[in-house]
């Protein structure tokens, strides 16, 4: 399929995140070396993304082709998207023990009530499915329904039974919070797993904030990635079923003012995870460290993204949640930053030990239990304007046996600073005066002590925030495209629009 140039220019503002096209990527990331994940990794490939050709599997478990859509007579649109890049990616993939899924889509109110409530409109659609997974020997099927009204709970329901009779894997993309109540996460999980699009919680229509909160509070709400996946499992899914989707962008809102919380002045606009973060290495970046959300703010914009650091936490935590595993929205998109597959070699990679030759000597003890430390995790550091108060985040240390563990929070240079709940694993204080501070935390399960640090920055409100305070041009991100499509080299401090 030929993209055409006002295609690549397209930024949507429809309620789905992954109807939002992005700039394509830059040629994708040198191998790293070949790893497979121990975990579900499971990473959506839309159309205008990185060619399938160039693609490295390494560090996937699972690729999800973006995809064909559904029309309101049973057929498929788009199709050649598909018929021209199944052969070699399917092969490549098998290649490499990845499976591969077909994508459908439909975002239509009126295309998902004409088909859904119909038995045979709903097997026309499956049998047109199947056949093109079939004819590339793909191993599923992902569905992207959205913007589901609560009618067709049992619709769906039925059409995704009707589907496990016909394909092997179904993964369905369900929502961060499902306002209409229109998925039935319980009955769905019996058929399928369930990729929770962990992401846009806020949008681009509303007010700015973390893309993906980790956590929730005060002054952000109680909508967060921890609050999905527990809304998933109080309604009877198995954390077995459930892939954490994380994103691999993030977005930029026009604000009235430098306020954080902001409010929107009206514009809004996606960013790669790799464009975002080579500008906060440019322009500084500061974190929240309620949501565990890195963000870059200006006197009028702020720009909430995804760093390989956040993403490890939300990583960790799924691990710790015993979830099947994490996805990603969407490959290419995390392109140019080689310490994110790093990070995901770290954190899901298969370990495996040495052969030992040596005959185990039998000393007659039977009782082979061993304890092992807790892990203590004391945060990101923080960049933080005096009089603020500052939150020290220590929800992320585990224990891996299971054991309950226990807090200690200390200031390593306290000039006359008092922590408050310093046993608890959020502890607060609030800074008066500048510096440079470590925070050691020691977490302990009895027996054993975890040790962790975070280094805590106090700037002045009057000095500039990491660099942000201006930005004397700021150039149309629909211009910035056109410019890199003709190869023009970008000459502007920021690539956002007013």
């Amino acid at each position: 399929m030929i993209i055409t140039l006002l295609s690549l220019i397209q930024f949507s503002n429809a309620d789905s995140p992954h109807s939002t096209q992005l700039l394509p990527p830059p040629p994708n990331r040198q191998e790293l070396g070949v790893y497979r994940p121990r975990h579900t990794v499971y990473g959506y490939l839309p159309y205008w993304s990185t060619n399938p050709s160039d693609l490295s599997f390494s560090g996937l478990s699972h690729l999800a082709y973006f995809g064909v859509e559904l029309n309101a007579d049973g057929s498929l649109s788009y199709t050649s998207r598909w018929h021209n890049v199944a052969s070699t990616l399917v092969s490549r993939a098998h290649n490499e023990d990845v499976k591969v899924h077909l994508c459908l889509i439909s975002f239509s109110d009126n295309v998902n009530n004409t088909v859904l409530p119909s038995a045979s409109l709903r097997s026309t659609a499956i049998q047109n499915i199947v056949s093109l997974v079939e004819q590339y020997g793909a191993d599923g099927v992902n569905i992207d329904i959205e913007g589901m009204d609560a009618a067709r709970r049992q619709d769906l329901n039925a059409f995704i039974q009707e589907l496990s009779l016909e394909v092997d894997e179904i993964v369905i993309a369900t929502p961060a919070i499902d306002w209409s109540n229109a998925y039935d996460y319980a009955t769905l999980s019996s058929y399928s797993d369930l990729f929770i699009m962990g992401y846009d919680y806020h949008w681009s229509g509303g007010d700015p904030g973390p893309v993906d909160p980790l956590f929730g509070g005060s002054p952000w709400g109680p909508y967060a990635l921890d609050w999905s996946v527990d809304d998933y499992l109080s309604l009877g899914v198995n954390p077995d079923r459930i892939i954490l989707g994380l994103p691999l962008y993030g977005r930029s809102w026009d604000t009235i003012d430098d306020s954080v919380p902001g409010a929107s002045a009206g514009s809004s606009s996606s960013i790669m995870m790799t464009e975002a973060i080579d500008l906060a290495t440019t322009e500084g970046s500061l974190f929240d460290v309620i949501t565990e959300s890195p963000y870059i703010l200006y006197s009028n914009e702020q720009i909430w993204f995804p760093s390989v650091a956040s993403v490890e936490s939300r990583i960790l935590w799924a691990q710790d949640q015993s979830l099947q595993g994490v996805g990603f929205w969407a490959l290419g998109y995390e392109n140019g930053t080689t310490a994110f597959w790093e990070m995901m070699e770290e954190t899901t990679g298969e370990t495996q030990s040495e052969p030992d030759d040596q005959p185990t000597e039998d000393t007659g003890d039977t009782d082979n239990t061993t304890n092992s430390a807790p892990i203590a995790n004391a945060g990101l550091d923080q960049t933080v304007v005096i009089g603020s108060t500052i939150n020290l985040d220590g929800r992320l240390s585990i224990d891996p046996d299971g054991d309950i563990i226990t807090f200690a929070w200390t200031l390593i240079d306290p000039q006359e600073q008092t922590l408050t709940n310093p046993h608890a694993n959020i502890a607060t204080f609030a800074p008066t005066q500048t510096g440079i501070w470590e925070v050691e935390l020691q977490v302990s399960d009895g027996e054993k002590v975890g040790v962790d640090s975070t280094t805590i920055t106090i700037i002045d409100e009057s000095e500039p925030k990491s660099g942000c305070s201006t930005l004397p041009n700021h150039t149309p991100l629909w211009l910035l495209t056109l410019h890199s499509l003709i190869l023009v080299r970008r000459q502007h401090s920021s690539p956002f629009s007013t």
